[in-house]
C-alpha cells in the first residue's frame, strides 16, 4: 500500500500558512502518482502475456532433437489420443472442421491398418466421434509435395521408371559393356533366337553398392511433431484477450478514479485555503480549527482513496475477495505458456495419489501403486494422464479393482516410456485405466 505522510500538522489558534497547506496537498498527489506507477507495471505484463509467440494447433514440427516440444505429439508412431475432445477441443474442432472441408485424410481404424500393412506408414488420421479419439498419422519415410489435393495424405510404393540395358555378344561367346560387367557379374546364358542375355546375381562384393529392402536416397533423420495444445488462443481458466481487455478497462477506471479523487480534494483544499486568506484576524481561531479539521478530513479521504484502488489494483484475496487486477493478470501469466500444465511427481515409487482432470509426468524407481480420488463430480468429466519412464520393468497396482479398457489388463512388461489414462465412467461411478507405449 502507498503511505502518505502529510510534511506539516495544524494546531487550533495558529495562523495556517497557503504553503504549507499546498504542500500536505502535493503530498497527497504524489500517492496517486504510486498508484500510477503500479498501474503502469500492470499495463507492462499485460503486454508480455499477449505478445508472447507461441504455436497453433496442426502446425507440423521438424526436430533434431528427441523430445517432443510442449503441447505436440510424434509422427512416427501412429498413436491414439484418448479424449482428445476434452482435452485438446481445439485440436478437436480443427480435425472436425478439416475433415468436413476434406481438408485432411481420414480412415476408419481397419482401413488405417490396412494401409500400414501395405505401406509400412499413412498420412491419413482416424477421427472417432462417438468416443472423442484420433488417431495420429504414421510417417516413417519421405514426404514429397502434391499436384492435386485429392493425394493429400496417400502413401505411395518404392518405383522404378521401366528400363533397358544393352548388352554386347562377340563371336558366339558371352561378353558384355565393361560397366555391366563390373556391376552385374559375367553373362550366364545366351538364348537361342533374339540374342537376350540372362546376368549374374547382383553383390556388393567391392562395396561400390548399397543394397537394401526399399529404393531410397541419401538422407538424414528428423523427428516429426504435431502441435496438438493450442497455446496461442486457449488458457485453461481464462482467455488471454478478454483478461486484457478487461484489464485494460479496469485500469483506466481506477486511473480515473484516481484523477476524480485529485480533482475533488484540489477543490476543497483550494477552498479552505481561500477562506483561510480572507478571514480577519477576529477569527483566526475560529478559521484555523475549521481549516485543520478540513484539512485532516481531506488527507484521511485521500488515504482511504488510494488505499482502495491499491487494494483493486495490486491487493490480494485477503483485502480483494473478487480478485486485484494484479492477481488476475498473474492467474493469465501463469497459465499461458500451456493448454495443461504438467505437474511432476514427487513420489517415484509405492503410494503415488493422484487428482482427478490432471497431467502428470513420472519416473518409476521400483513397483507403483495409484490412489485415485474415491470422491468425484461425475456431472463433469473426469480423466487423468501420466506420461511415465520406465528405465526398468516394475509392477503396477492400478487402482481401478480390475476396470481396464477393453477388458485388458494394461500392458507394461517392457521398459521406456508410456502414457497411463484414468477415465471415471460416470455410468458405473467407478475408476478405468489403460496405457499405451510409446516410441518406435
Amino acid at each position: 500500500m502507498v503511505e502518505v505522510t502529510l510534511p506539516y500538522e495544524f494546531v487550533g489558534g495558529s495562523k495556517a500558512i497557503a504553503n504549507q497547506v499546498n504542500a500536505n496537498f502535493e503530498a497527497i498527489s504524489r500517492g496517486f502518482t504510486g498508484v500510477n506507477v503500479a498501474l503502469e507495471e500492470l499495463k507492462a505484463e499485460v503486454e508480455k502475456f499477449n505478445n508472447k509467440p507461441l504455436r497453433d494447433s496442426f502446425d507440423i514440427i521438424v526436430s533434431l532433437i528427441g523430445t517432443a516440444p510442449v503441447g505436440a505429439y510424434p509422427l512416427w508412431t501412429g498413436e491414439w489420443i484418448y479424449n482428445a475432445r476434452s482435452i485438446y477441443k481445439d485440436f478437436w474442432n480443427k480435425a472436425l472442421e478439416y475433415k468436413k472441408g476434406s481438408k485432411i485424410r481420414n480412415l476408419s481404424n481397419s482401413e488405417y491398418e490396412a494401409e500400414i500393412e501395405e505401406y509400412g506408414e499413412t498420412g491419413a488420421f482416424v477421427i472417432d466421434e462417438l468416443n472423442g479419439h484420433i488417431r495420429l498419422p504414421k510417417i516413417l519415410h519421405f514426404v514429397s509435395g502434391l499436384s492435386d489435393l485429392a493425394e493429400l495424405g496417400k502413401p505411395a510404393h518404392d518405383s522404378l521408371p521401366e528400363h533397358t540395358h544393352k548388352v554386347y555378344q562377340r563371336n558366339g561367346t558371352y561378353g558384355a559393356s565393361s560397366s555391366i560387367y563390373q556391376a552385374l557379374g559375367p553373362l550366364t546364358s545366351v538364348s537361342e533366337a533374339d540374342g537376350t542375355f540372362e546376368t549374374g546375381s547382383v553383390s556388393n562384393e567391392d562395396e561400390t553398392l548399397h543394397l537394401g529392402s526399399e529404393v531410397a536416397p541419401k538422407h538424414i533423420k528428423c523427428a516429426l511433431y504435431i502441435q496438438v495444445a493450442n497455446n496461442t488462443a486457449e488458457i485453461s481458466a481464462l482467455d488471454t484477450s478478454v483478461i486484457a481487455n478487461e484489464l485494460s478497462e479496469a485500469i483506466e477506471a481506477v486511473a480515473a478514479k484516481g484523477d476524480e479523487t485529485l480533482a475533488e480534494i484540489t477543490s476543497l483544499t483550494q477552498e479552505k485555503v481561500d477562506l483561510i486568506n480572507q478571514t480577519t484576524t477576529t477569527d483566526v481561531g475560529f478559521v484555523e480549527t475549521a481549516g485543520s479539521e478540513q484539512i485532516a478530513l481531506v488527507a484521511a479521504k485521500g488515504d482511504e482513496k488510494i488505499a482502495a484502488a491499491q487494494n483493486w489494483a495490486i491487493g490480494d484475496l485477503a483485502v480483494c475477495a473478487q480478485g486485484s487486477a494484479k492477481y488476475w493478470a498473474d492467474q493469465a501469466k501463469n497459465n499461458v505458456n500451456g493448454q495443461e500444465l504438467v505437474v511432476p511427481l514427487e513420489t517415484s515409487s509405492g503410494e503415488v495419489s493422484l487428482e482427478s482432470n490432471n497431467i502428470y509426468k513420472l519416473v518409476c524407481s521400483g513397483p507403483v501403486s495409484f490412489v485415485l480420488p474415491s470422491s468425484v463430480d461425475n456431472s463433469i468429466h473426469n480423466q487423468i494422464k501420466v506420461m511415465v519412464n520406465m528405465p526398468e520393468v516394475y509392477s503396477v497396482d492400478w487402482g481401478t479393482n480390475g476396470r481396464y479398457f477393453n477388458n485388458d489388463t494394461p500392458d507394461v512388461s517392457e521398459t521406456g516410456n508410456y502414457d497411463f489414462y484414468f477415465d471415471y465412467d460416470a455410468i458405473a461411478e467407478a475408476w478405468v485405466a489403460g496405457a499405451l507405449k510409446k516410441g518406435a
